[in-house]
């Protein structure tokens, strides 16, 4: 029988036991002799133990099932996002939330984009709890979210060239090698030399999995050999970019450098994220959307017009 009992659940000495760790030291709480009444007891215990039908039990279920399926990016968002989440409604009932408490929650949580961020992230997490038969409704369907304008900051070509003008030899060539691929930050500083052919450079998009080759061309080989030449006496270096130590550049150094850069080329407003915004802009001007959208991995035009909507001006002649 012991076999096909649920987890932490035993039988010795003629009854059921429910057995698990407490303030680190292992436990055996008796169930009954009678397997059926055993049962019944065992899944009171687990509720108590695990906080099964309980959102910080749902949490932790995503945690361990969901989360690290997701990119190292969004599972940084997420963690915080779910520990906000576990402390306002971690011991309510799954059942017991109704949808003014989420509305409430909306309404009264100071940063406001925020709040929209984890009420979708509950929402997710309710869907899935239904996919698991852990409860029927999803209180969060029907919210009303605070209104969100997109980012609109476009890099001119100035504060481009100013940018690139401040830089040390390592960072510009981070700078013009996000332009002209249009990826992202996390993308480019993981890009490993083995990635780099006389075909082009690979890059695999850590968000959605999909890989792009970049076809070599002279402005993108120039910036690949100036970014090589930086930490040239290194040897056995294993990424493209690093830092003065020949080591991978690390997301917390990188923000750093960054601030930085932006103080002393005077355009703190400018996220480094903007210079994706820009290449694809710029790419869609130039060439049109579906350039626009193979340049920028996009699964779909919808994506790559809604990216551009923002940032993108129409030239119009005055008045003669």
């Amino acid at each position: 029988m012991g076999k096909n009992l649920p987890p932490r659940m035993f039988h010795k000495h003629g009854a059921f036991y429910y057995v698990t760790r407490v303030d680190g030291k292992l436990k055996w709480f008796r169930l009954e002799k009678d397997y059926q009444l055993a049962l019944y007891k065992y899944a009171e215990m687990e509720g108590k133990i695990t906080g099964q039908g309980t959102v910080s039990g749902l949490i932790q279920r995503y945690r361990s099932d969901v989360l690290p399926g997701k990119a190292a990016k969004t599972q940084a968002d997420r963690r915080w996002q779910l520990d906000r989440l576990d402390k306002v409604f971690g011991k309510m009932r799954l059942e017991a939330i109704t949808p003014p408490h989420i509305q409430h929650y909306l309404d009264k949580r100071e940063k406001k984009i925020a709040a929209n961020r984890e009420i979708k992230l509950l929402s997710t997490m309710y869907r899935h709890a239904i996919s698991w038969g852990l409860c029927s409704s999803n209180p969060c369907q029907g919210a009303f979210y605070h209104p969100e304008s997109g980012r609109d900051r476009y890099i001119t070509d100035a504060e481009f060239e100013r940018l690139k003008a401040k830089s040390d030899p390592m960072m510009r060539a981070v700078i013009e090698f996000a332009y002209l691929v249009g990826a992202r930050r996390q993308d480019i500083l993981k890009l490993e030399r083995k990635d780099i052919t006389n075909d082009g450079v690979y890059i695999r998009q850590g968000k959605t999995g999909k890989r792009q080759l970049f076809h070599m061309t002279p402005e993108l080989d120039r910036v690949i050999k100036s970014a090589k030449r930086v930490n040239r006496k290194a040897k056995n270096l294993k990424y493209l970019f690093t830092n003065t130590k020949g080591q991978q550049i690390t997301a917390t150094g990188f923000n750093s450098a960054w601030r930085r850069l932006r103080e002393t080329a005077d355009l703190i407003g400018v996220n480094f994220h903007d210079i994706r915004a820009k290449a694809i802009t710029d790419a869609y001007q130039d060439r049109g959307l579906d350039y626009a959208q193979k340049l920028g991995g996009h699964q779909n035009r919808d994506q790559t017009e809604h990216y551009i909507k923002k940032k993108n001006t129409e030239g119009v002649d005055p008045i003669c």
